[in-house]
Formats: structure tokens, sequence, C-alpha cells
């Protein structure tokens, strides 16, 4: 059964139709190769300011028509693999190479998704760290310094972490794959995030989702 889920991401404007100057090379829509996606009727996007980093808790900021459901009941990894495969989508036409899935990668940006639920705002920042300490923390630091266009510098921090967190208004459990695409959508239509995400030395890729009860997704993207 197709779910009407109205997806946003909170702290932005609204996209106008459901590109951007076609993405500037990306093609993110309904035919993104996510396998058996359903269109949703009324899908929303929104894109936030900073790359999906905000200082506003979730207290007071709820929509009339909250989620109601149960968060276990949303399967994160089909998320996760929907985001993955969009992303991947977007830099075959921006003639990159598709990332390599990470355990590791995928391990910290769970962690760090999981972070943001609970301190209840989308921020680089969370459960006690920041991007380099978490890199540091996991031992991911020293490999995953992703040289720069020109292999003059690296990149680092930040500069490998692309964040944000939508808002789920439905009655029942969202579509796994209509999450995904929203997710992947947005990054696309944000011009920092895209730039990450099209990084040319970038190789590998981890992806972590969070599902909130009160009908929040955090999902943080960690790039090697």
């Amino acid at each position: 059964m197709v779910n009407k889920v109205l997806l946003g991401v909170l702290g932005g404007i609204v996209l106008l139709s459901v590109a951007v100057g076609g993405f500037l090379g990306w093609q993110l829509s309904a035919d993104t190769p996510v396998e058996g996606a359903e269109e949703a009727d009324d899908v929303e996007e929104v894109t936030p300011a900073d790359d999906g980093e905000t200082n506003a808790s979730d207290d007071g900021d709820r929509n009339e028509t909250a989620a109601s459901f149960n968060a276990s009941e949303v399967d994160t990894v089909a998320i996760e693999d929907g985001i993955v495969a969009a992303v991947n989508a977007g830099r075959a036409e921006s003639d990159r190479d598709p990332l390599s899935e990470y355990d590791a990668l995928t391990e910290m940006a769970r962690f760090h998704s999981a972070g943001m639920a609970d301190q209840g705002y989308p921020s680089h920042a969370a459960a006690g760290y920041d991007t380099v300490e978490r890199y540091e923390e996991f031992d991911l630091y020293d490999q995953c310094r992703v040289p720069d266009d020109t292999r003059s510098g690296v990149r680092e921090g930040r500069e490998l972490e692309t964040i944000t967190r939508v808002t789920l208004n439905t009655t029942e459990a969202p579509d796994e794959r209509e999450v995904a695409k929203t997710v992947a959508t947005q990054w696309a239509a944000d011009e920092e995030a895209r730039t990450k995400l099209t990084y040319r030395y970038a190789s590998r890729l981890g992806v972590g989702v969070e599902v909130t009860d009160s009908g929040y997704v955090y999902a943080t993207l960690d790039l090697c």
C-alpha cells in the first residue's frame, strides 16, 4: 500500500518544482534507480541552511499533524540503501565513479545520527564529538583524508560529512524508498551537500539513519 507521506526538512526554503536547474546534472526523481520505488502523491521538499544543521531542538517545533507510528516499524537499512543508490546515480550523472560502502563509515554515520536524534536537532557535533573527533574515535581520520580536486590539499572533518533531518507527517509507517529519495534529492538541491557528494577523489561512503517516534528522520553520510 502506498503511503501518502508529507516529507519536509526544517529550517530552509521550499524547492520549486522537483528540480533546481536539473540539479546541475543530478537526475534524482521518480526514476532514481531504487528498486521498486513508489511515488508519493504529496511530497514537499525543503532545503536546510548550512547542510542541514540547526541548533533548534525538537521542543515546540512539531507540526500539528505529527507522525503517530512506532519508529521500530521503519526499516532504516532500506532507507540507507536507497540513499546510497540515489547518491551513486547522481555521481554517474556528474561523471564520477560510484562510492563503495564501507562498514566502518556506516557504523560511524549511524552513531552520529543516533546522537543527533538524542539531542533533538541536526548538527555536525553530537554525542560529545565533532566531525574530526568522530573520525578519530572510529580510527578513520588518517585513512579518510580525501585529496581535493587539484591533489594539492586534503579534505577532512565537516568537508567529508553531510547531514539532514526530515520530518514525517503520516499516521502510518512511511515508505522507506520515498524517504531515501527525498533525503537524496534534498542534498542534490543543496550546493554544499552536492559538492561533497561529487568529490572526484572520494571512493567510499557510509550512511546512517535514525528514526524517532516523534516523526523525525536523521541522516548522516560520511565520506572516505
